[in-house]
């Protein structure tokens, strides 16, 4: 299953929401943070031992550059990244002879920009009136 655009970006609002205001719940409990993650892609074709396969193709670092679009609209807490050097499920964004460092230099441009967002937004108690 995969989304499109604008589904993702609904899901990580939702997501976002849903984490941030779960305090409202319980009377003196702290806000959650919300730890959204990224990913170049997806293709698990390979693992042997799976009977059905998930295939979300890259499409050079497009998918990637969506998905950190997405995470970093309703500004997320953290961002982790799925994965460093998993070649076998094509989620690797460690530098390789296909792609260079186009992973590694789009990595470098996001968390610049959501060190860059973070920055300029303080963190607040949804409780808190102001």
């Amino acid at each position: 299953m995969w989304y499109t655009p604008d589904e993702l970006l609904m899901r990580n609002r939702l997501e976002s929401l849903r984490v941030r205001t779960y305090s409202l719940l319980r009377p003196g409990d702290r806000r959650r943070i919300w730890v959204a993650t990224v990913s170049p892609g997806y293709d698990d074709s390979n693992v042997a031992s799976r009977t059905r396969h998930t295939v979300v193709p890259r499409d050079g670092a497009r998918l990637y550059d969506l998905m950190w679009s997405t995470v970093l609209e309703p500004a997320a807490d953290w961002v982790i990244i799925t994965t460093w050097n998993e070649w076998f499920e094509h989620t690797a964004i460690e530098p390789g002879e296909k792609d260079g460092t186009l992973m590694l230099d789009r990595t470098r441009f996001w968390t610049a920009e959501f060190k860059r967002r973070t920055s300029e937004v303080e963190p607040r108690d949804p409780r808190d009136p102001r």
